[in-house]
């Protein structure tokens, strides 16, 4: 028994129950710094992963709308008019704006086809006279285009000339009711 009562009370002494509370917080601290350092991980990864989403969500977001807006804009009575310049031609048109938007700006990708019907010119273009297309109205527009300069003859002119033209919506922007009433 004598042996058993060294042991319990070597066991019990101070130093003995410093030391061993020393070892039990040394290894908590392990392992709670490795759990806080795996959580924190985590944590920094799913920001980082969030925040890369929410960048191309937006993205997404904004094509999925202008692909809505661009189906809803229309473009009629396109034809060639009287420019006054013999090196430059003037189309005009209607754009009417059946979406459910208020546009702001318009960019109108121009093709431009010669008597042959080839494609003899591509350009873009904002619709810079327009301030604003409310939803359900339309307004009229000009695209120019040089096609040469004054010093041109006449068959060189007619030979870039443009019989036609196709335009396409090349960007929108929309106007924000928020941004507009918050300013």
């Amino acid at each position: 028994m004598k042996k058993t009562e060294t042991f319990w009370k070597a066991l019990n002494s101070p130093l003995i129950v410093v030391v061993v509370a020393l070892l039990l917080l040394a290894v908590l601290s392990v392992l709670t710094f490795k759990y806080s350092v795996s959580i924190m991980a985590k944590e920094t990864i799913g920001a980082v992963r969030g925040a890369f989403n929410a960048f191309g969500q937006d993205d997404h977001d904004e094509d999925r709308e202008f692909l809505k807006i661009r189906d809803g804009i229309v473009f009629t009575n396109v034809q060639k008019g009287y420019s006054g310049w013999p090196s430059r031609e003037k189309f005009i048109g209607t754009v009417t704006n059946n979406s459910d938007k208020i546009l702001k700006q318009i960019m109108v990708i121009a093709s431009f086809y010669n008597a042959n019907n080839e494609l003899i010119d591509v350009s873009t273009q904002w619709l810079s006279d327009m301030t604003v297309l409310p939803p359900k109205e339309s307004f009229n527009f000009i695209i120019q285009r040089d096609i040469g300069n004054h010093q041109d003859n006449e068959e060189v002119l007619n030979l870039r000339s443009a019989a036609r033209v196709d335009i396409k919506i090349g960007s929108v922007e929309m106007f924000e009711e928020e941004k507009a009433n918050s300013e």
